[in-house]
């Protein structure tokens, strides 16, 4: 019997078993096993790890772009949406969800989380009178809410839930739901990304409602009308609540958003924080205090105050001392030196905080005085990550609850499982998302990578080595993604340990679709058509040669990515970078960059000629008159 093991360069050995004892038979047999078992959990963690990164890099990016982004559905109308007089409308009664009744009852909380577990959808004047009650409630409470606890009570926070309503209700099931004595505190990041945003939201207020005492709600970066826009909560509203209606729900939705409390202190010494921290000289609780809240979250603000509730919602703990520049794009990463002056300067003894997925749904940092804790147990449907709570006593105890949600069929018994396959699947689905986003990552950066591996061949072989396109990878994508590690699932290499860079970008090819869904075939054949037209109908070019040498801005000879990127804007063609650089990589057959007149005349000579067929001449006129370029341009301008 042979047990096969790995040595120290990694290559794999057999180790005999048919010579040796029973007991160092055994002794090698598990040590193969455990070193087994060690890779696997290491590549699941170097997996999550580079899973993260692309989610902070997706984050980074919406934020970037936030105050450019328009509403899919209308941003305007939703500002300008009516508010409805929830007494004039009508429950149809073909309607199957809960009923409310004001004031809310504990059995009228149950029913609408019964509801909400079988799928129902909350009638819009329920929704209307949750955010309508809510938002009074809230607006009444200090932007900093101070929360005392009596001798038998206790508080359990929960992070971050993303509109899994199954998280939210197993938690329900394994501590009860909120009541005297035992009060709630929910950290932030209740919608977006998850399925059933609706339903968390209008559990969470209608908790608050019926017991305004007991349970508490603090702001994350994802309660904001523009982070909605991208992260898919205004979606799941107005489908599901269409028209102005739907409107109607958002815009309350959103100042409800704008009323919750920054952060929570318990027991004078427990700061209850979304984010974190801001750099600089740590702030008082008084600073906090002083914030304008009601307003949507400020990024990149320069004032004290915006700076400080942005850094609340945004900012995330790190392991070096000092702060730095957050990967998010918004907020801080903050150390462990600026942790203790906070706590020593406003005499407090922990900071409990969200904002960020961990693999066991809890992480303990800086010294034992930073805890992120975060909610929604396989996050998104792709993490393996469990959720967690933390239980605290009146006296400071602490205990930490993990969990995996039950299965929304029946909350209270959980399927039996086969625990291992869920991990792997889970595994498994962590990992093609992740890939995914690489994916995202090559096509948007295709020129930058061709002509990064062409720098390392000037031999024109259209090969690199696989360090060295490991080495591009990191530069030019992320520095911190494991390339050699995900190369199998990347890209190719040759028996003598190459990459072949032009075949390994022609995997992840562009598509375009048209107003129907439909993928349209042969994209850059019609693109090619359009320039031709507009060559020969404002230019009146009769020649292949005379088109060519209209792009040859320089007359090289040949096209260069600049000049065709030129030509391509002047003509009004409509393509993005990447769709340019698409177009111009099919153009050049040999790989070197340009486009010789060879390569261009076999696209494009074709099409011109179909052109000069259909109408030999368009505009004499106009042809004589565009002879230099320059007029050419300012013509068509």
């Amino acid at each position: 019997v042979a047990a096969p093991s790995l040595d120290g360069t990694g290559r794999r050995q057999c180790v005999l078993l048919g010579t040796m004892s029973e007991g160092d038979a055994a002794t090698a047999i598990s040590k193969v096993a455990k070193g087994r078992k060690a890779r696997q959990i290491s590549n699941g963690k170097q997996q999550f790890m580079a899973w993260s990164r692309m989610d902070a890099l997706v984050e980074n990016r919406a934020v970037v772009s936030l105050n450019r982004f328009k509403s899919l559905f209308g941003g305007d109308k939703i500002k300008s949406a009516p508010v409805y007089d929830t007494k004039s409308l009508v429950v149809e009664s073909e309607y199957a969800g809960a009923h409310l009744t004001w004031p809310l009852t504990a059995g009228g909380v149950v029913d609408l989380l019964e509801s909400f577990k079988d799928g129902h959808l909350l009638h819009p004047k329920y929704v209307l009178e949750l955010c309508e009650n809510a938002n009074e409630i809230f607006d009444a409470e200090e932007t900093v809410r101070d929360i005392p606890l009596a001798e038998t009570d206790t508080i359990t926070i929960v992070g971050d839930l993303h509109g899994q309503l199954s998280d939210l209700l197993s938690i329900f099931k394994l501590n009860a739901i909120p009541g005297p004595g035992n009060f709630y505190l929910f950290n932030g990041d209740f919608v977006d990304r998850g399925p059933d945003s609706v339903g968390v939201l209008c559990s969470l207020l209608a908790l608050k409602c019926y017991l305004p005492d007991c349970v508490f709600l603090n702001r994350g970066n994802h309660e904001s009308s523009k982070q909605n826009k991208v992260f898919g909560f205004e979606e799941e509203v107005l489908s599901k609540y269409r028209g102005t209606m739907g409107r109607s729900i958002l815009k309350q939705m959103h100042l409800v958003f704008n009323v919750l409390p920054l952060c929570s202190v318990i027991q004078s010494k427990v700061l209850v924080i979304h984010g974190g921290l801001a750099d600089g000289s740590p702030a008082t609780l008084d600073q906090y205090r002083g914030i304008d809240r009601r307003r949507e979250p400020p990024v990149h603000e320069k004032d004290v105050e915006a700076r400080l509730m942005e850094c609340a919602l945004w900012s995330d703990p790190t392991n070096r001392n000092d702060c730095a520049a957050s990967q998010r794009g918004a907020g801080v990463e903050f150390g462990k030196d600026c942790t203790h002056a906070f706590l020593r300067k406003n005499h407090l003894a922990l900071i409990i905080r969200s904002h960020e997925c961990v693999p066991e749904g809890f992480e303990v940092t800086h010294d034992e005085r930073v805890i992120t804790l975060f909610s929604a147990s396989r996050y998104c449907g792709k993490c393996t990550n469990k959720g967690a709570y933390l239980k605290m006593t009146s006296d400071m105890g602490v205990e930490l609850q993990q969990y995996y949600a039950h299965s929304m069929d029946d909350i209270r018994i959980q399927r039996p499982v086969d625990t291992a396959e869920m991990e792997e699947e889970m595994k498994q689905k962590m990992k093609a998302d992740m890939l995914e986003l690489i994916v995202e990552r090559i096509v948007d950066l295709r020129p930058q990578l061709y002509e990064a591996f062409c720098s390392l061949d000037p031999q024109n072989a259209g090969l690199v080595t696989r360090m060295e396109w490991a080495k591009v990878m990191q530069n030019t994508t992320d520095p911190g993604l494991p390339f050699l590690a995900l190369q199998p699932d990347l890209c190719d290499v040759d028996a003598d340990g190459n990459v072949d860079y032009s075949a390994f970008l022609e995997r992840y090819v562009v598509t375009f679709t048209s107003m129907n869904g439909a993928e349209v075939e042969n994209w850059a054949d019609g693109v090619i058509d359009e320039i031709c037209r507009k060559l020969y109908t404002a230019m009146g070019t009769q020649s292949v040669k005379e088109a060519f040498a209209v792009v040859d801005a320089d007359s090289s000879g040949a096209i260069d990515q600049a000049e065709f990127a030129a030509i391509i804007q002047q003509l009004d063609i409509g393509l993005s970078d990447v769709q340019v650089g698409e177009l111009m990589r099919g153009l050049d057959q040999n790989k070197d960059q340009k486009v010789d007149l060879g390569e261009f005349a076999d696209r494009f000579e074709g099409k011109l000629r179909q052109r000069i067929r259909a109408n030999p001449d368009p505009n004499p006129a106009q042809r004589t008159r565009y002879a230099p370029l320059p007029v050419v341009f300012d013509a068509l301008t």
